[in-house]
């Protein structure tokens, strides 16, 4: 079903990418059909589900309901809107933890142009971009002041598209306030959701208190509550290259850390069975939706509930069908998902060890087998579970480096070898971080102090190790910047990685492959491209443009004209 769906939403949206979108749509219907055709029954309602993702895409593509776009068909205009604060990442004023952001989202309810004496009621999310020393929490509402404009389309191929990211996210305008006005709070239903925030404010001031220096405090708080805006350039950058920026997103990695947490201290309170297995979801679904509530973690929070649905119930569930079923559910919300960076790697990469899994437990078990051959008195428990572990613990490894590579390449333009190991290492201590930060949120509020600062040097350790290990990771050896592939190269790949997985019953047929997976991902790597001689980059809203120069024998490009500080990032991507 979710194959289907996803058919039919790239089918509604070939008009905006007919070559590219045409030769994933061909891809997928074939993936589609051999997998309907090998697991599943004829089933002819199934024919509806593409004909839904059509309707789906166009109707949130035109986005009705959307009416701030009637009073301002052609931006760049000058206009006074009243909006509501729904930027789950702004903290409140009392908390002086980190400094407010410079842009948040924020939902209209009226707009007033400058010709009209009375606000007209106007439906909408935007952008808002302001640098008054003015600190918003979520449900405050505005009166602001500005321009709105739409957001640039990338320069050049392969540049970051700002437009679609916030497009699908639910955004078509971006306004630069000159003047900003707080009118009160918003009641109602608002209010749980700003309780809810507020407290997570205060948790996260608990949590970082006597942790040092600032940096530890910015990936403390990126990994726990998402907040990533604060994290330094710097750091971003070695989180890339070595394959470990999705600590930062906050993922099924992090949701199942906190579930594992939750149910160990539901378990000490000695809650029922079943009683556990239905307050697990409601605590972790209220974690979630202090994070932001992103794809990837809502994903996480799906396959979660309905795993402890199936506990509760005493029956079984297909490990593929919960994937399916929680990615079904969120393209149904928003079919614009499945353009999204986020939703395209946590599914890809959840679904490759999925099927993966059987393979990985396969090996362990082979390697262990010998220690059964033993009698029991002379079996040693410990090499026995210690050979499982490590088996288990590098195949999954191995098939998220696999899972990820293609889509790091087509993104980033990296390969990064060294993640194999850094992320190995970066999921035991991801664990051992969340688990002292919750921890340390209760020995923060005792009376004794000195626990408290032993507690936040503890963790301070921790958030030093891992950036340690990051700054290895990152080093040339261990990531090598790469040309980005075409979109039919990366999906000849996963087409490859999908038929070693799938074909279990003929293991020469999987070695070829594999091997012929390895070499055309090794092609990608080594592939020569083209670049021009001359570039300049030229953006709207009247910026200075940016004018470079390659130089041969790999030195790096001679910026002639930097531009301005509007074009860091396009100059920065190129």
């Amino acid at each position: 079903m979710a194959c289907l769906l996803s058919l039919g939403i790239l089918l509604g949206a070939v008009r905006h990418d007919p070559w590219h979108l045409a030769v994933t749509g061909l891809l997928l219907v074939a993936a589609t059909l051999a997998t309907i055709g090998l697991t599943t029954p004829r089933r002819p309602w199934l024919i509806f589900l593409p004909i839904l993702g059509i309707c789906l895409y166009l109707l949130h593509d035109a986005a009705p309901w959307m009416t701030l776009q009637r009073y301002c068909p052609d931006p760049p205009c000058r206009a006074t809107v009243r909006a509501l604060v729904c930027d789950p990442h702004c903290l409140d004023p009392e908390t002086n933890l980190l400094a407010p952001p410079t842009s948040i989202r924020v939902r209209v309810s009226a707009i007033r142009l400058p010709e009209d004496t009375d606000f007209h009621p106007a439906h909408g999310r935007v952008l808002l971009r302001y640098h008054a020393d003015l600190p918003l929490a979520y449900g405050d509402v505005l009166d602001i002041e500005g321009v709105l404009t739409k957001p640039e389309e990338p320069l050049f191929p392969g540049a970051f598209n700002y437009r679609t990211y916030l497009r699908c996210r639910g955004i078509r305008f971006i306004m630069t306030a000159t003047s900003l006005r707080r009118r009160g709070v918003a009641g109602g239903f608002h209010r749980i959701p700003r309780r809810l925030y507020a407290w997570r404010n205060h948790l996260a001031v608990l949590m970082a208190r006597h942790v040092a220096p600032e940096n530890n405090v910015a990936i403390l708080l990126a990994m726990t509550f998402g907040f990533r805006r604060q994290l330094p350039a710097t750091i971003r950058r070695d989180f890339l290259r070595s394959g470990a920026i999705h600590v930062f997103a906050v993922s099924g990695l992090h949701v199942g850390i906190v579930a594992l947490v939750l149910n160990t201290f539901l378990t000490l309170l000695r809650l029922p069975y079943g009683q556990r297995r239905l307050w697990l979801p409601v605590c972790l679904g209220l974690y979630v939706v202090m994070t932001g509530s992103s794809a990837s973690a809502v994903r996480a929070w799906l396959m979660i509930s309905l795993v402890q649905w199936a506990y509760r119930r005493h029956c079984c569930l297909n490990a593929i069908n919960v994937v399916a079923v929680a990615a079904t559910c969120l393209l149904l919300i928003n079919p614009l998902n499945l353009f999204q960076s986020g939703f395209v790697f946590s599914f890809t990469i959840v679904t490759i060890l999925v099927l993966g899994w059987p393979l990985v437990s396969h090996a362990s078990a082979c390697l262990s087998e010998r220690q059964l051959w033993l009698p029991r008195r002379l079996r040693s428990a410990w090499r026995h579970g210690a050979i499982r572990f490590t088996v288990r613990a590098f195949g999954v490894a191995l098939l998220a480096w696999f899972g990820s590579a293609g889509l790091v390449l087509y993104a980033n333009g990296l390969i990064v070898p060294g993640a194999l190991l850094v992320n190995l290492v970066l999921s035991v201590l991801a664990y051992g971080i969340l688990t002292t930060a919750v921890v340390n949120l209760f020995l923060q509020a005792l009376p004794l102090p000195i626990i408290g600062v032993l507690a936040g040097r503890c963790l301070s350790g921790l958030l030093q190790a891992i950036q340690g290990l990051v700054a290895l990771g990152s080093l040339s050896p261990a990531s090598h910047s790469v040309p980005q592939p075409e979109r039919w190269q990366v999906l000849v790949y996963y087409t490859l990685l999908a038929a070693v997985l799938l074909l279990r019953s003929r293991p020469r047929v999987r070695f070829c492959l594999g091997g012929a997976m390895a070499a055309w991902l090794l092609f990608l790597c080594l592939a020569p491209t083209r670049k021009p001689m001359i570039a300049i980059l030229s953006g709207g809203s009247c910026e200075a443009p940016i004018i470079a120069v390659e130089q041969p024998g790999g030195l790096p490009p001679l910026l002639i004209n930097c531009g301005t500080r509007g074009g860091t990032r396009d100059m920065a991507a190129w």
